[in-house]
């Protein structure tokens, strides 16, 4: 396969229900405290209700997440966009610290998830070497650039 052309491919992973329990409780705790004990003389609550209210934003900051992943001159680059404005780089891995791929999830101590954890269809494991220690890498990946990594025997 010709190494010139780019893979380039979005992985949208969207809010998990976690998170959007989180951002719904701190709202409404914030709400409830500020507004029953607005008139009261208890500062500490109303300070409480201020701090829910600061967590709500800081929740909402990364409330919907995609991973943009561009294959190019033998390097897999990995972004992180939140809330479809900021723009975060999460890593560069070259093509000689990759190990293998495998279809399947293999967990473990250093494991990354570039996909949503409950969609298993099409994601694969890839195992590789990142600064001198082992991580596995859950991603779905493009179709093309599972077939450059078979052409390379990289695809298990």
């Amino acid at each position: 396969m010709n190494n010139s052309k780019p893979i380039e491919w979005i992985t949208e992973i969207g809010e998990s229900l976690g998170h959007k329990m989180a951002r719904f409780f701190c709202l409404a705790a914030a709400v409830a405290l500020i507004i029953v004990f607005l008139g009261a003389p208890y500062l500490a609550l109303i300070i409480a209700g201020v701090v829910f209210l600061l967590l709500f934003f800081v929740l909402n900051l990364r409330a919907f997440v995609e991973y943009d992943f561009m294959y190019f001159a033998e390097e897999l680059r990995i972004v992180v966009i939140y809330n479809q404005r900021r723009r975060k780089k999460k890593m560069v891995i070259k093509l000689s610290d990759m190990q293998y791929m495998v279809k399947k999830i293999e967990p473990g101590s250093d494991t990354i998830y570039c996909c949503a954890r409950r969609d298993e269809g099409n994601t694969y494991t890839l195992a590789c070497n990142q600064e001198g220690r082992r991580m596995n890498l859950v991603l779905q990946p493009d179709p093309a650039f599972v077939e450059e990594l078979q052409h390379r025997r990289l695809v298990r």
